[in-house]
């Protein structure tokens, strides 16, 4: 049975202009105060990818998408409050990619005369820069010395755009029941069965399924949004057969299914490319780097000071209780301890992902100078980020692992490995909290 406990207090005699509060706790004021650090800590951590680029059109699909934005971002909230360890974990392998991917394009920005810092890559792993191929853009698949416009378009010069040139802009339906490609056209799913584990797919023949979930159908889930601008594209698709071709060739028949399915996005006119696959794409010299400012890149990042800032004040505020309460002898409440572990590895977690936009609702469009070799669109799939569920889109998801060959590190640090990390970590930050708990 649940005892309670009514603290009594009496009355001033006399009217006065300040009234203290008792010198006791009850149990809402603790919860109160952990409650809120919590909320304000896995609120104000969140460094999500961009979204899925659906434009509304009514209110409905306005009202439909800010709920889909809002539902993702409290999903998010949930795991890192369930799994602290597993975000940090996140952060630690972005930090370790960025840093990498950093180095890795550091000559070829300065020979494309454009700034490429940390806080580049991060937008990259973020889904921060998609390639685009215009309708102009010839068939050639080999470097070509011919200048090119790199204009950086943003999404909404990017869809005014397409939308003039033939319909980019219009719904996905819509656009697939006039364009030059249909959707039974595409290469369709696999239906790979096996040791999800092994994350592999046996392959026998070249008209086989590519992905588990059809581009187009993964795109059309989107469409009670608004507006899509993915759409198929004939060259790409072709590109992608043969591709398929090259990887099955080079591995024994055998293709892993993040691989697959990222080949299968890329039928599309655009490609959403990570810092990993954006290095190997400028290597091959099919894309410019994009010039973007600090000031664009701060101007993206839609962190919120205040919301930061009240947790700070939570998270300095309770650790001064603690503080007080120990040199009193008084005691301290489990839920608090746990708390204050919980704010300290969030604030790690922050730290680690300092640089990295925040909050960022639209990417940036490049143009593709050509069309990539089969070879090398190969290549752009066994870099592609992994991410633990598995899950396929056009767009970059949420808590993936960003690594490639070149990772020398992160190449040996599997998703789980990472996971692990954040792991082992969390665990000394909570063991020590329960030990000064105990204490």
């Amino acid at each position: 049975m649940l005892e309670t406990f009514a603290t009594q207090c009496s009355l001033p005699s006399n009217a006065v202009n300040f009234d203290s509060a008792p010198n006791v706790r009850g149990t809402l004021d603790i919860l109160w105060t952990c409650l809120t650090i919590l909320i304000l800590c896995t609120w104000s951590i969140q460094h999500l990818s961009v979204p899925p680029q659906v434009f509304p059109r009514t209110k409905s699909q306005w009202f439909r998408r800010t709920l889909f934005l809002a539902r993702r971002k409290a999903i998010w909230m949930l795991i890192t409050l369930l799994a602290p360890e597993f975000t940090f974990g996140l952060a630690l392998a972005d930090l370790l990619s960025a840093g990498s991917n950093v180095k890795d394009l550091k000559g070829y920005a300065d020979e494309d005369g454009v700034p490429w810092t940390y806080a580049h890559a991060c937008f990259a792993d973020t889904g921060g820069i998609v390639i685009y191929f215009p309708p102009d853009l010839n068939n050639a698949a080999e470097p070509t010395s011919e200048p090119m416009d790199s204009h950086v378009l943003s999404a909404s010069e990017f869809f005014s755009n397409s939308a003039r040139d033939g319909g980019r802009g219009t719904s996905l339906r819509c656009h697939l029941q006039h364009n030059e490609i249909r959707p039974e056209e595409l290469v369709e799913p696999t239906q790979a069965r096996g040791n999800s584990m092994k994350n592999m797919a046996s392959i026998p023949g070249e008209d086989d399924f590519i992905s588990e979930t059809r581009p187009t159908r993964n795109a059309s889930k989107f469409a009670k949004y608004g507006d899509i601008i993915w759409h198929g594209h004939p060259t790409n698709k072709e590109l992608a057969k043969e591709a398929f071709k090259e990887y099955r060739s080079q591995n024994d028949g055998s293709v892993g299914r993040t691989d697959q399915e990222w080949l299968a996005n890329s039928q599309g006119d655009i490609w959403v490319l990570d810092g990993t696959q954006l290095t190997l794409a400028r290597q091959a010299n099919f894309v410019d780097l994009p010039y973007l400012t600090a000031d664009y890149l701060d101007d993206r990042n839609k962190g919120d000071a205040i919301v930061k800032t009240l947790a700070l004040v939570q998270v300095l505020w309770l650790t001064i209780q603690l503080i007080v309460q120990k040199t009193r002898n008084l005691p301290s409440a489990q839920l608090e301890i746990v708390t204050l572990a919980f704010a300290v590895l969030a604030g790690i977690t922050y730290a680690l992902l300092w640089k990295k936009p925040q909050d960022a609702k639209t990417p940036v469009y490049i143009p593709a100078k050509r069309f990539p070799n089969p070879r090398e669109l190969v290549k752009l799939a066994e870099a592609c980020p992994r991410h633990w569920t598995g899950g396929n889109t056009v767009w970059m998801l949420n808590g993936c692992m960003h690594y490639g060959d070149s990772h020398s590190f992160l190449s040996r640090l599997s998703f789980y490995g990472g996971g692990g990390l954040g792991d082992h970590f969390d665990e000394q930050i909570q063991g020590m909290g329960f030990v000064g708990g105990w204490a």
